[in-house]
Formats: structure tokens, C-alpha cells, sequence
């Protein structure tokens, strides 16, 4: 009874290194090829899937340096802008830094916290890379309307 089952072992071993090596010496596999192919299949998925994460990383990164640079020239302009502009500000740059508002509002007498607050609020449900678009977008009008 064992002896059977050792012998389909056997012969499974056998077979799927044979292939293995066919394979190899054509297309210079370095996984291995079983019988069915599911590998090769799993392993073509593996190569798509890393190749767009890595250009995803690269369109974030450089989305990331030009809002990093955009938070840069906000504090360069030749004018400070109006309360109005700064609290859409401060709320893009929390929502793109941080996400979405993560605290309680602050007591009555705390007017500026209250402030900020509400113009975080007013992001929230935004995502951080519509934010940090957003916030470029906003800087650029501001650089356009106060000069750096």
C-alpha cells in the first residue's frame, strides 16, 4: 500500500523536475513549473502588481515633494493672507498630513483652536491626496495673488 504511493511520489518528482529543466534550458525559467502552471501565472500577477506600486510611490513622492515645496512658499509670500485663506490652509495641510480630524473640538474660550478646529472639520471625508492636490492648487492662487 505504501509502496504504490511511493512510487506516484516518485514518478510526480521525476516528472515535474523533468519539465522543470525542459523549461529551463528553452526560456531560462528560475521558478519552478509545476504540471498545472499556477506559478508562472502568481508570478506574472507578483511583477504587475510591484510595477504599479512602484509607480503609484513615484507619482506620491513627487506629489509629496510639490507639497512640501508649496508649504514652503506659503510661508515666503510678500503679504499675509486673510483669515479666511489661512484657515482653508491650516485645514488642507492637517487633512493631507494627517487624514481626517481626530479629536474633539476645544472649549468656548479657546477661540483660535476653535477656529482650526472647524476649518479641519470642514475637510473631513477628504482623502490625503485630494488634500495635498488641493492645497497646491491653493498655494499657486495664493503665490498669484499676494507674489512671492
Amino acid at each position: 500500500m505504501f509502496e504504490s504511493y511511493k512510487k506516484k511520489i516518485k514518478s510526480f518528482n521525476t516528472e515535474s523536475s523533468n519539465l522543470f529543466l525542459k523549461q529551463e534550458k528553452k526560456k531560462k525559467i528560475i521558478l519552478p513549473v509545476w504540471p498545472d502552471g499556477p506559478t508562472c501565472l502568481q508570478y506574472r500577477w507578483t511583477c504587475f502588481r510591484n510595477r504599479l506600486n512602484r509607480c503609484f510611490m513615484l507619482f506620491l513622492s513627487s506629489q509629496l515633494e510639490a507639497f512640501h515645496q508649496a508649504a514652503d512658499n506659503v510661508k515666503n509670500l510678500k503679504e499675509r493672507p486673510n483669515k479666511d485663506e489661512l484657515s482653508v490652509l491650516y485645514g488642507l495641510y492637517k487633512q493631507a498630513t494627517v487624514g481626517d480630524i481626530n479629536m474633539d473640538r476645544p472649549g468656548f474660550p479657546d477661540f483660535k483652536g476653535r477656529g482650526k478646529w472647524d476649518a479641519w472639520n470642514a475637510k473631513k471625508g477628504l482623502s490625503q491626496e485630494e488634500a495635498m492636490a488641493s492645497y497646491i492648487s491653493f498655494v499657486e492662487e495664493m503665490i498669484q495673488k499676494y507674489g512671492m
